[in-house]
């Protein structure tokens, strides 16, 4: 027969694997390996997209501050561009979700889209023939990102399967 004191430990070690479980398993695959999916999904669907020159209407370069992580970037930008004899409007500048603070990737964007709309140049941007109003204006992966992805996915996702390995061991005797 199990003593209370048995109980109570095995309860509490129960509660704190089955909560380090959930939120490592979700933290892993909801938030780093599915952008990595997406990104790499998309990049992989942009092959069959066609070149369209279009109009950068705006483009903006927003800043985040934050004690902990520095300073953080993201470019956003509007462009119009006609295909098959319509007008459409598009907002993608890439496949990446998230705004970063590493590398000069968000400024470099930022700097080639203003130049060109200061300008009137056109831009290339990348148009799904199949559904004209999707368009992306940079269709390659983002490695640096994809990579970090990959590695925190993958440790994360390990820390909560092995965390429900001990809520199974728990359960099971």
């Amino acid at each position: 027969m199990m003593k209370a004191s048995d109980f109570g430990a095995r309860l509490v070690v129960l509660l704190f694997a089955l909560a380090f479980a959930l939120v490592f398993t979700w933290g892993g695959v909801w938030a780093c390996l599915r952008p990595l999916y997406m990104q790499l999904h998309d990049s992989w669907t942009a092959n069959s997209y066609v070149p369209v020159p279009a109009r950068v209407e705006s483009i903006v370069l927003d800043e985040w501050s934050s004690k902990k992580t520095g300073t953080a970037y993201r470019a956003r930008g509007e462009f119009s561009y006609e295909f098959q004899g319509s007008t459409y409007h598009g907002n993608r500048l890439n496949f990446s979700l998230t705004a970063d603070n590493k590398g000069g990737y968000q400024h470099a964007l930022y700097a080639k889209l203003n130049k060109a709309r200061t300008f009137g140049r056109p831009v290339n941007l990348w148009v799904d023939p199949n559904n004209p109003e999707f368009s992306v204006y940079d269709r390659s992966i983002r490695w640096d990102d994809s990579i970090l992805e990959l590695v925190f996915g993958l440790l994360f996702t390990a820390g909560g399967l092995y965390a429900w390995r001990i809520v199974y061991r728990i359960f099971r005797v």
